[in-house]
């Protein structure tokens, strides 16, 4: 009998009726018992498919296409949108995933597996980095699916943040670029508060007024002159 749970229904009803002939009664009978067993079987395990698929296509719905759903063995089930998309083969192991400090990801630390494991992550960052290709930042947040008390399956969702990580790092080098200009200028460059506390001055104004930064910072500017209040206007 092992070899007819694959058939179709139909097919083991036809299968049925051409042995019919050939068989005694008690033969027949048993067979017709273990074939309505089998068709109970495939019924019932095609049910469970559609469940299964619906609820995977909820799922992914929820998150925008833009996730991954495991079994409880780990097998990816279904993703979105495609299995030949770079984050997809990174998160499941098939292509290269980093830390932002460029360390490597293991497979048991993979968000998908780490999910199958009871954790949740929320919002954590990766990089996709194939050889040839440009970086992919994602943010990824995961969580086991849990039926009854055990753990199911899992859900894997990310978004694609490489256009705000490489905003992030244009702002870094411009604010270095004026971090360099402040404090090379030949001029006294400073920076107080509206009620004149000194925030910092560049490396001339320090180096006039004989101060650390350390021992300008909070102080008033007029007290640097030796004023005890601001100039009037």
């Amino acid at each position: 009998m092992e070899d007819l749970h694959n058939e179709h229904p139909a097919d083991l009803l036809q299968m049925l009726q051409e042995a019919a002939p050939i068989l005694d009664c008690q033969s027949r009978e048993r067979l017709k018992a273990g074939i309505e067993a089998l068709i109970a079987e495939n019924q019932a395990l095609a049910a469970r498919a559609v469940e299964v698929g619906l609820k995977c296509d909820t799922l992914l719905a929820a998150i925008g296409r833009q996730g991954i759903v495991y079994d409880a063995d780990g097998g990816m089930v279904v993703a979105g949108p495609g299995e030949e998309n770079r984050i997809v083969r990174g998160l499941s192991g098939d292509g290269s995933i980093y830390y932002p400090d460029g360390g490597p990801v293991r497979s048991g630390d993979l968000p998908g597996h780490r999910a199958l494991r009871g954790e949740i992550l929320e919002s954590c960052r990766f990089v996709i980095r194939d050889r040839g290709d440009e970086d992919i930042h994602i943010a990824v947040s995961s969580s086991p699916v849990i039926t009854g008390e055990a753990v199911s399956g899992a859900v894997v969702a990310w978004q694609d943040v490489t256009g705000e990580e490489q905003a992030r790092r244009r702002m870094e080098e411009a604010n270095t670029l004026l971090e360099g200009l402040f404090e090379n200028l030949g001029d006294i460059v400073g920076i107080q508060l509206p009620d004149h506390t000194i925030v910092r001055y560049n490396r001339a104004g320090y180096e006039l007024l004989g101060m650390t930064p350390e021992e300008a910072k909070g102080r008033k500017c007029y007290e640097l002159i030796g004023r005890t209040g601001p100039c009037a206007v």
